[in-house]
């Protein structure tokens, strides 16, 4: 109501395109914290300039601005409600399995504009006639894409959703508007209703006539420059125009002498006179006449059709819902079928069960390596260990963005996934350092984790990736461990934990409910050959001095690097602490 005000005072109007408030269900959506939607990078790449790189950038292939917001805003808050998602797969789902409907529908919605945008104008009393031949051409496509909703492949036993559409997009007042402004328009109309001219010839008998009788106007400006010529005997008198003296009859200087004495001299020119005749004030007038009764019909005739439209505003909006859906449903339809996507199946059970999954993202950029996570119930946290660039984070974020992906509605990127309904999902992936606001990486780290901590149920999703290492060695072991046990024995979330502390592998020999994953490599000599291949087990060792030659470090720092790691592991503190020496 405060907002609605200050709007109404700020602009001197109150917007028809407003929409009351409506009440809402939190618990409806998915609840994704900034932290989350930045590690995931769903809409937004972790690195500005690369959005190739966001899983919105994958699964938009939308082809209006409206459904493109709302593919974002279901990406940024998925739904928990199973009904609601296994409708909106039963419509992926028949869309999918009929490619030449699909095709047909985007060819019709591709012709539809940004109708939430022009609505908003249309509200605000800011539409120009370009953007009202925008609006009635948006609607004109309705009728063909009802016609094809309503095809046996489409029908309401396959897919209620997309029977709920075709009846929003089923409107007789719709079909009232439709044929009172067909035809209103010419084809490129001016940007200002005052330039006039944007009415198209056959829509209002009385312009036709006003316009006729200008064009009679202009027809006998022509004949009186003839008939000019003829009585003066002056063969190169003109009638002419501008926007200061208007109408004129020019003669050059060298038949001056045959001017009559009606002629009322109005301009001199360096070669030749400009005069006016009552005849030619008098048409004169009666053009200007014209045109102004025409140019202000015009006008008459905009502000009705606006008036009528913004009535139905309401209406207008409700088509523009089901119209920005529909565009969503054959996006998610058309990226199933050309990335080879499946049908995700949900139960009410608490466990993770997907074969060869993929991330959405990476697979479209490099060829990969799909994986299994199986997480059965009794079976919620996953100790994952490898060296660096084998494919940890990666194999984290894809279980994520396959959860995310399958409560927007959409087909996923595996052979077969079945999960539970998760009511959050929560990533720590990558560092979130704010420095600038005077907060560490470390301390930014324990924030997150306390929120997770504070706010997970057995309900969420968790994936944490290298937590701990913005400390030293001791504390970060300490903190990881006891963060673990406590995802593991209290809040029971489903969790995948990627770290480089192979102490936090023996977990699994002290809590039932966790297990040890880990990512193949392949030792060849010195080198080392990422598999990105994830199997149970633990990783035999981190292989950093393997990623430093990768890197092109000289051969003598990695030589003594090998050597001052032999010591360390000589030693092995850490490896010789006791169980009861660790936090528990």
């Amino acid at each position: 109501a405060a907002v609605t005000a200050y709007v109404e005072q700020t602009q001197q109007t109150s917007p028809s395109h407003l929409r009351a408030a409506r009440a809402y269900r939190i618990s409806d959506r998915m609840d994704l914290d900034p932290f989350t939607i930045s590690s995931l990078e769903l809409v937004r790449p972790a690195r500005e300039g690369q959005e190739k790189g966001t899983l919105l950038h994958t699964l938009d292939r939308t082809v209006t601005g409206m459904g493109r917001r709302r593919l974002r805003s279901l990406l940024l808050a998925p739904l928990t409600d199973r009904a609601a998602i296994e409708e909106r797969l039963d419509a992926v789902a028949s869309l999918v399995g009929a490619a030449f409907l699909r095709d047909e529908l985007r060819e019709c919605v591709v012709r539809v504009h940004d109708l939430e945008r022009l609505i908003g104008k249309l509200g605000n009393g800011r539409l120009r006639p370009q953007d009202l031949l925008l609006l009635l051409r948006s609607l004109e496509s309705v009728p063909r894409m009802v016609e094809i909703l309503s095809e046996e492949q489409l029908s309401e036993a396959s897919s209620a959703l997309l029977a709920a559409l075709r009846t929003r997009l089923s409107s007789p007042e719709l079909d009232v508007l439709r044929a009172r402004f067909a035809g209103m328009l010419v084809d490129q109309p001016p940007a200002d209703v005052r330039d006039g001219g944007f009415i198209r010839p056959g829509y209002s008998s009385d312009l036709d006539l006003l316009r006729e009788e200008a064009r009679t106007m202009r027809e006998r400006l022509a004949h009186l420059e003839g008939t000019e010529r003829e009585r003066t005997g002056i063969p190169s008198l003109k009638v002419g125009y501008n926007r200061v003296f208007g109408y004129y009859l020019e003669v050059t200087r060298t038949h001056l002498d045959k001017v009559p004495p009606e002629y009322v001299r109005r301009q001199t020119l360096a070669n030749a006179e400009r005069f006016v005749t009552e005849e030619l004030r008098g048409i004169e007038g009666r053009i200007a006449q014209t045109e102004e009764r025409a140019q202000a019909l015009e006008a008459e005739l905009y502000d009705q059709a606006v008036a009528v439209l913004r009535e139905a505003i309401p209406r207008l909006q409700e088509s523009a819902d089901a119209l920005a859906e529909l565009d969503v449903l054959l996006a998610l339809a058309d990226v199933a079928h050309r990335y080879q996507y499946i049908r995700p199946t949900f139960h009410d059970r608490h466990g993770i069960e997907i074969r060869a999954g993929r991330h959405p993202v990476v697979e479209r950029i490099e060829e990969f390596v799909p994986n299994d996570l199986v997480l059965p119930e009794g079976r919620d946290l996953v100790i994952l260990t490898g060296p660096n660039m084998a494919g940890k984070s990666v194999f984290l974020r894809q279980a994520a963005l396959v959860s995310l992906m399958a409560q927007i509605g959409s087909f996923v990127p595996a052979k077969s996934a079945v999960l539970p309904i998760v009511d959050r999902v929560f990533a720590r992936v990558g560092a979130s350092d704010m420095l600038s606001s005077g907060i560490s990486t470390f301390m930014m780290e324990m924030l997150e984790v306390a929120a997770i901590l504070e706010r997970a149920t057995a309900r969420s999703l968790i994936i944490l990736d290298e937590m701990g290492r913005g400390t030293s060695t001791f504390d970060g072991v300490s903190i990881a461990w006891a963060v673990a046990e406590e995802l593991a024995r209290r809040v029971r979330a489903k969790t995948l934990f990627a770290t480089h502390y192979q102490e936090l592998t023996r977990l699994a020999e002290e809590i039932p409910n966790v297990v040890n994953l880990h990512v193949l490599v392949k030792e060849v000599g010195q080198d080392v050959v990422f598999l990105h291949r994830v199997e149970p087990g633990t990783a035999e060792g981190s292989y950093g001095v393997h990623v430093a030659r990768l890197a092109g470090l000289p051969s003598h720092v990695t030589d003594a690097a090998d050597r001052i790691l032999a010591d360390l592991l000589a030693e092995a503190p850490l490896s010789r602490l006791a169980r009861r020496e660790l936090p528990s």
